[in-house]
C-alpha cells in the first residue's frame, strides 16, 4: 500500500475538510484564521537512511477565505523552522522551510497546491527531476488528484538526503 506522498500535505487536506465544514455562514464575508500545528515526522525510505524531521520553531498560521474570487482557498504562512536528522549517522541540518502554501479546491475535487519561497518536500512517491527530500526555495506547483504530482516547478532546490550523507 502507498502511502500519500507527503504527510504534511495529507495534514492540510485534512485540515482543510475540517474547516471548510465549520466555517459559519456569519463569517462568510471574512476569512478565518487558525494556529497550523504539525508534529514530528519519520520516514524510512526517502533517502539511503532513516531521516526524522523535529519542527523547532512553528509560528504558521492557515487562513481560509470565504468569499470572493479566492472563496474556499487556503493560505499557510508563519515561520517554520525543522531540525532534520540522518537516524543512523546522527549529522542533522537545520532549515527554515516558511513557504508559503497556497491550496486551491478544485471543481473536480482535486486539489491544487502552489508554494513560495522555501518549503520541505518529503516525497513518499518519487517525482520526475527531484529528490525524495527536497527544500524547494522558488515557486512549486502540484496537484492531488487523487494521488499527487508536481507539475512544476520553478526556484533553487536542494537534495536535503546529499546534505545529511
Amino acid at each position: 500500500m502507498r502511502s500519500h506522498p507527503w504527510r504534511f500535505i495529507v495534514s492540510v487536506v485534512t485540515l482543510s475538510v475540517v474547516t471548510f465544514g465549520f466555517t459559519s455562514v456569519a463569517g462568510a464575508d471574512r476569512p478565518t484564521r487558525d494556529p497550523f500545528p504539525q508534529d514530528a515526522l519519520d520516514f524510512a525510505d526517502l533517502c539511503s537512511f532513516p531521516v526524522h524531521i523535529d519542527i523547532t520553531v512553528n509560528k504558521e498560521h492557515i487562513t481560509t477565505f470565504a468569499s470572493g474570487n479566492i472563496a474556499g482557498q487556503q493560505l499557510i504562512t508563519g515561520d517554520l523552522k525543522v531540525h532534520v536528522i540522518n537516524t543512523s549517522t546522527h549529522h542533522a541540518v537545520d532549515l527554515t522551510v516558511s513557504g508559503p502554501i497556497r491550496l486551491i479546491p478544485h471543481e473536480d475535487g482535486s486539489l491544487g497546491v502552489v508554494s513560495l519561497g522555501a518549503t520541505l518536500w518529503p516525497f513518499t512517491d518519487a517525482q520526475p527531476g527531484l529528490p525524495r527530500l527536497a527544500v524547494v526555495d522558488g515557486r512549486l506547483e502540484a496537484l492531488f488528484d487523487p494521488t499527487f504530482r508536481v507539475t512544476s516547478v520553478t526556484g533553487h532546490v536542494v537534495d536535503v538526503c546529499a546534505l545529511l550523507s
